[in-house]
């Protein structure tokens, strides 16, 4: 059995700092789809000006940014169960997971409704002008909630999201159900490759039926195996030693090589050497899902782990969640209003970097405060547990 050390603590702060960096990703995505439709690849008779031929696409691709949020959440759920060999570790999780997540939620979803209700939102006018489908139809919800209750809000905040798959509120809210499921299956799953280990073929038989089971029915579950898995193989094989006997150089080569990858969307222009089938709707999950259990390996070695333990990592590490629930209703609001405001004004290059660095302060500012409420509701929920469990 190993224990938890500074080394290990200090890795995890850089899987958050890799989580932030994804979000941003996300965020400059949403930005894209509402604003700038035509370099997304959404508008295919605009197809000469998209981004998805060249290398640049990574810097805009949610889809592969999406990938890695779930593959880092299933590694960081079960990485201190592979470290300490403590079934408990899961079980608190598990009966923490919903807990942990739906202040955020909650705050996204009400947060959105006053929105609605002071009528602060201009997306619907913003997307005349920029011709953004996404951005009419307020990120593809299902319905646009102008005349709905509070309690409509409260109750998709708190279940809507978790088990049912509503994020009308707040459409980034859509990845919350699977990330929610997926945690809740992987856990098991975590607990019988522990205790089979040294049956290298039963552990293939179980990814195997994992594989299959899931395969039709949400095709991101697989992202969690596959984070679980990397966390097995990092902590049970001791992955750190392996890695850190490559050079920097080396190490740097496949990281760089790895984040290209997460910009494949489409096998022409600087993609045009991977085999066309990769594009498919599911097999390029399966690139970006190999993608970001490379990337978060690499985090195995020092050098890595010093370069993404800097502040503005970590910084952005720390926001992640609240900055993913919050960055899109900015956009529908503020950002909406400012082009609209700008349009015709000042260059419209001039109005795209502005409008983007504006809706990224209030994103940020936000955040700043549902940090703060969300670290004092973990300690509450952490304060309650130890109480029903008897722990001082």
């Amino acid at each position: 059995m190993n224990s938890i050390t500074d080394k290990t603590i200090e890795r995890i702060f850089s899987l958050d700092s890799l989580r932030g960096i994804a979000c941003l990703i996300v965020y400059n995505w949403h930005f894209a789809l509402g604003f700038m439709p035509v370099i997304t690849g959404v508008v295919a008779s605009n197809s000469d000006y998209s981004w998805t031929k060249l290398p640049i696409f990574v810097f805009i691709n949610g889809s592969s940014a999406v990938v890695v949020f779930y593959v880092l959440s299933s590694y960081i759920l079960v990485d201190k169960f592979f470290i300490e060999e403590k079934v408990q570790i899961l079980a608190e999780r598990i009966i923490k997971r919903w807990f942990r997540l739906s202040l955020l939620t909650l705050s996204g979803t009400t947060i959105s409704w006053f929105l609605f209700r002071l009528n602060i939102y201009n997306f619907k006018e913003a997307a005349q002008i920029t011709g953004s489908n996404w951005l009419a139809t307020f990120g593809y919800a299902s319905q646009i909630p102008t005349h709905n209750s509070i309690l409509s809000a409260i109750y998709q905040g708190i279940f809507g999201v978790f088990f049912q798959g509503e994020a009308y509120f707040d459409s980034s809210l859509w990845t919350i159900k699977t990330e929610f499921t997926g945690s809740l299956i992987v856990i098991p799953v975590a607990v019988i490759f522990l205790e089979f280990r040294k049956s290298q073929l039963s552990l293939l038989l179980l990814s195997f039926t994992y594989f299959m089971l899931f395969n039709q029915f949400n095709i991101y579950m697989n992202c969690f195996l596959m984070g679980m898995i990397t966390s097995f193989i990092c902590r049970i094989y001791h992955l750190e030693k392996y890695i850190n006997k490559f050079s920097n150089l080396g190490i740097i080569s496949v990281f760089v090589g790895s984040i290209l990858i997460l910009g494949f969307k489409e096998n022409q222009g600087f993609y045009r050497f991977l085999p066309h089938f990769l594009a498919s709707k599911h097999n390029i999950v399966y690139v970006y899902t190999f993608s970001a259990c490379v990337l978060i390996a690499l985090l195995q070695s020092k050098f890595l782990l010093k370069f993404l333990t800097k502040k503005p990592f970590l910084y952005l590490g720390k926001i992640s969640y609240p900055f993913y629930v919050i960055h899109i209703l900015s956009l529908f609001s503020v950002g909406s209003w400012i082009f609209i405001l700008g349009w015709q004004k000042i260059p419209t290059y001039l109005l795209l970097i502005i409008t983007y660095f504006i809706c990224l302060a209030c994103s940020l500012l936000v955040s700043n405060y549902l940090i703060i409420l969300d670290m004092k509701w973990q300690r509450f929920i952490r304060a309650v547990y130890r109480r029903f469990n008897g722990v001082q």
